[in-house]
Protein backbone atom coordinates (compact mmCIF):
# COMPACT_ATOMS: atom_id res chain seq x y z
CA UNK A 1 0.00 0.00 0.00
CA UNK A 2 1.44 3.38 -0.49
CA UNK A 3 0.59 6.22 1.17
CA UNK A 4 0.38 9.83 -0.64
CA UNK A 5 3.18 11.04 0.71
CA UNK A 6 5.19 8.58 -1.30
CA UNK A 7 4.40 9.97 -4.12
CA UNK A 8 7.73 11.49 -4.71
CA UNK A 9 9.68 8.04 -4.38
CA UNK A 10 7.03 5.74 -6.27
CA UNK A 11 7.73 8.39 -9.81
CA UNK A 12 11.26 8.05 -9.55
CA UNK A 13 11.00 4.28 -8.44
CA UNK A 14 8.79 3.50 -11.67
CA UNK A 15 10.26 6.46 -13.78
CA UNK A 16 6.98 8.47 -13.86
CA UNK A 17 7.09 12.24 -14.90
CA UNK A 18 5.29 15.33 -14.32
CA UNK A 19 8.43 16.68 -12.42
CA UNK A 20 8.55 19.91 -14.54
CA UNK A 21 11.30 22.22 -13.97
CA UNK A 22 9.67 26.25 -13.60
CA UNK A 23 11.76 29.32 -12.23
CA UNK A 24 11.06 30.11 -9.23
CA UNK A 25 11.66 33.92 -7.40
CA UNK A 26 15.27 34.45 -7.03
CA UNK A 27 18.29 32.58 -8.28
CA UNK A 28 17.63 29.34 -9.80
CA UNK A 29 20.49 27.73 -11.14
CA UNK A 30 20.56 24.91 -13.99
CA UNK A 31 23.02 23.10 -16.36
CA UNK A 32 21.32 23.18 -19.97
CA UNK A 33 21.33 19.38 -21.61
CA UNK A 34 19.84 19.84 -25.52
CA UNK A 35 19.52 22.48 -27.78
CA UNK A 36 16.22 23.76 -27.16
CA UNK A 37 12.96 24.17 -29.69
CA UNK A 38 11.11 26.96 -29.91
CA UNK A 39 7.18 26.87 -29.91
CA UNK A 40 5.23 29.95 -30.43
CA UNK A 41 0.89 29.79 -29.60
CA UNK A 42 -1.94 32.15 -28.78
CA UNK A 43 -3.70 32.12 -25.51
CA UNK A 44 -7.56 32.01 -25.61
CA UNK A 45 -8.56 33.61 -22.72
CA UNK A 46 -12.32 32.62 -23.66
CA UNK A 47 -11.48 28.95 -23.55
CA UNK A 48 -8.49 28.87 -21.32
CA UNK A 49 -6.06 26.79 -23.75
CA UNK A 50 -3.69 27.80 -25.71
CA UNK A 51 -3.54 26.88 -30.05
CA UNK A 52 -0.72 26.78 -31.57
CA UNK A 53 0.80 29.79 -33.95
CA UNK A 54 1.12 29.16 -37.63
CA UNK A 55 4.48 31.40 -37.47
CA UNK A 56 3.44 33.28 -40.79
CA UNK A 57 0.70 35.95 -42.30
CA UNK A 58 -1.56 32.44 -42.41
CA UNK A 59 -2.27 32.48 -38.95
CA UNK A 60 -5.86 33.50 -37.27
CA UNK A 61 -4.79 34.35 -34.21
CA UNK A 62 -2.01 37.02 -35.80
CA UNK A 63 -4.50 38.48 -38.51
CA UNK A 64 -6.08 39.63 -36.01
CA UNK A 65 -3.25 41.09 -34.18
CA UNK A 66 -3.13 38.45 -31.34
CA UNK A 67 0.65 38.17 -30.29
CA UNK A 68 1.87 34.68 -29.98
CA UNK A 69 3.84 33.39 -26.51
CA UNK A 70 6.60 31.76 -28.02
CA UNK A 71 8.37 29.51 -25.52
CA UNK A 72 11.40 27.27 -25.44
CA UNK A 73 11.55 23.49 -24.59
CA UNK A 74 14.48 21.47 -23.19
CA UNK A 75 16.03 19.19 -20.68
CA UNK A 76 17.78 20.63 -17.57
CA UNK A 77 19.22 19.74 -14.54
CA UNK A 78 18.18 21.51 -11.75
CA UNK A 79 21.36 22.49 -9.69
CA UNK A 80 18.76 22.46 -5.96
CA UNK A 81 18.11 19.00 -6.03
CA UNK A 82 20.14 17.87 -9.08
CA UNK A 83 17.30 15.76 -10.61
CA UNK A 84 17.09 15.98 -14.91
CA UNK A 85 13.65 17.62 -15.73
CA UNK A 86 11.79 19.17 -18.89
CA UNK A 87 11.44 23.21 -19.42
CA UNK A 88 10.11 25.56 -21.14
CA UNK A 89 12.39 28.72 -21.23
CA UNK A 90 9.97 32.09 -22.06
CA UNK A 91 12.22 34.17 -24.62
CA UNK A 92 13.91 36.47 -22.58
CA UNK A 93 16.11 33.54 -21.23
CA UNK A 94 16.71 32.09 -24.29
CA UNK A 95 17.79 35.71 -25.83
CA UNK A 96 19.99 36.12 -22.68
CA UNK A 97 21.79 32.85 -22.72
CA UNK A 98 22.19 33.99 -26.54
CA UNK A 99 23.96 36.66 -25.44
CA UNK A 100 26.00 35.53 -23.38
CA UNK A 101 27.25 32.87 -26.20
CA UNK A 102 28.21 36.03 -28.18
CA UNK A 103 29.57 37.88 -25.43
CA UNK A 104 33.77 37.69 -25.46
CA UNK A 105 34.07 36.69 -21.24
CA UNK A 106 31.18 33.59 -21.76
CA UNK A 107 30.97 32.79 -25.31
CA UNK A 108 30.52 29.65 -26.88
CA UNK A 109 29.77 27.36 -29.86
CA UNK A 110 28.92 24.61 -28.73
CA UNK A 111 24.67 23.90 -28.80
CA UNK A 112 24.52 24.52 -25.13
CA UNK A 113 26.58 26.41 -23.05
CA UNK A 114 29.83 24.40 -21.53
CA UNK A 115 28.86 26.29 -17.70
CA UNK A 116 26.02 26.16 -15.89
CA UNK A 117 23.23 29.36 -16.22
CA UNK A 118 22.38 31.28 -13.51
CA UNK A 119 18.41 32.57 -14.35
CA UNK A 120 16.89 35.28 -11.71
CA UNK A 121 13.52 35.65 -11.69
CA UNK A 122 11.59 38.53 -10.17
CA UNK A 123 7.85 39.97 -10.15
CA UNK A 124 5.07 37.38 -10.70
CA UNK A 125 2.69 36.82 -13.56
CA UNK A 126 3.11 38.90 -16.63
CA UNK A 127 5.26 41.18 -14.46
CA UNK A 128 7.77 38.82 -14.12
CA UNK A 129 11.30 39.37 -15.36
CA UNK A 130 14.57 37.58 -16.09
CA UNK A 131 18.00 38.10 -16.21
CA UNK A 132 20.77 35.55 -17.07
CA UNK A 133 24.01 35.05 -16.26
CA UNK A 134 27.05 32.31 -16.71
CA UNK A 135 28.42 30.15 -13.79
CA UNK A 136 32.12 31.37 -13.01
CA UNK A 137 33.13 28.00 -14.43
CA UNK A 138 32.50 24.78 -17.09
CA UNK A 139 30.49 22.42 -15.47
CA UNK A 140 31.15 19.09 -17.85
CA UNK A 141 28.17 16.56 -17.09
CA UNK A 142 29.36 13.20 -15.15
CA UNK A 143 28.45 9.99 -16.14
CA UNK A 144 25.42 9.59 -14.08
CA UNK A 145 23.96 12.73 -15.49
CA UNK A 146 24.15 11.21 -18.70
CA UNK A 147 22.77 8.27 -17.74
CA UNK A 148 20.21 10.18 -16.18
CA UNK A 149 19.62 12.79 -19.28
CA UNK A 150 18.99 9.55 -21.41
CA UNK A 151 16.13 7.98 -19.28
CA UNK A 152 14.01 11.14 -18.58
CA UNK A 153 14.29 12.22 -22.75
CA UNK A 154 14.32 8.60 -23.50
CA UNK A 155 16.55 9.55 -26.34
CA UNK A 156 14.25 12.01 -28.02
CA UNK A 157 15.65 15.62 -28.63
CA UNK A 158 13.04 18.65 -27.96
CA UNK A 159 12.48 19.81 -31.62
CA UNK A 160 10.60 15.74 -31.63
CA UNK A 161 9.17 17.19 -28.55
CA UNK A 162 7.58 20.20 -29.79
CA UNK A 163 6.81 18.56 -32.86
CA UNK A 164 4.55 16.06 -31.00
CA UNK A 165 3.07 18.97 -29.38
CA UNK A 166 2.25 20.99 -32.25
CA UNK A 167 0.26 17.25 -33.53
CA UNK A 168 -1.98 17.24 -30.73
CA UNK A 169 -2.61 20.92 -31.17
CA UNK A 170 -2.02 22.09 -34.81
CA UNK A 171 -2.30 25.37 -36.08
CA UNK A 172 -5.25 27.48 -37.15
CA UNK A 173 -5.07 28.87 -40.65
CA UNK A 174 -6.92 31.34 -41.72
CA UNK A 175 -10.18 31.20 -43.71
CA UNK A 176 -10.04 27.55 -42.70
CA UNK A 177 -13.16 26.79 -40.48
CA UNK A 178 -12.81 23.28 -38.34
CA UNK A 179 -13.13 22.17 -34.92
CA UNK A 180 -9.75 23.08 -32.44
CA UNK A 181 -9.26 20.08 -30.91
CA UNK A 182 -8.94 20.52 -26.97
CA UNK A 183 -5.82 19.66 -25.57
CA UNK A 184 -4.50 20.60 -22.11
CA UNK A 185 -1.62 22.52 -21.67
CA UNK A 186 1.30 19.80 -20.83
CA UNK A 187 0.92 20.32 -16.79
CA UNK A 188 2.40 16.74 -15.19
CA UNK A 189 2.53 14.79 -18.82
CA UNK A 190 5.86 13.59 -19.25
CA UNK A 191 7.59 13.60 -22.99
CA UNK A 192 7.56 10.88 -24.69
Amino acid sequence: MSKFQDHKDVAKKHNLGGDWYSFESGENKIKILAEPAGHASHYLKAEKRGVTCAGDASCDYCIKGEKANVRFFTWVIDRKDSEVKPAWFPYSVFKGIGLLSEGSEYGFTDVVPPYDVIVNATGEGLERRYTVNASRKDTPLSDEEKSAFLKVSNGHTPSEFVAKQVEKNPPVYAGVKEEIPVVEENEGETPF
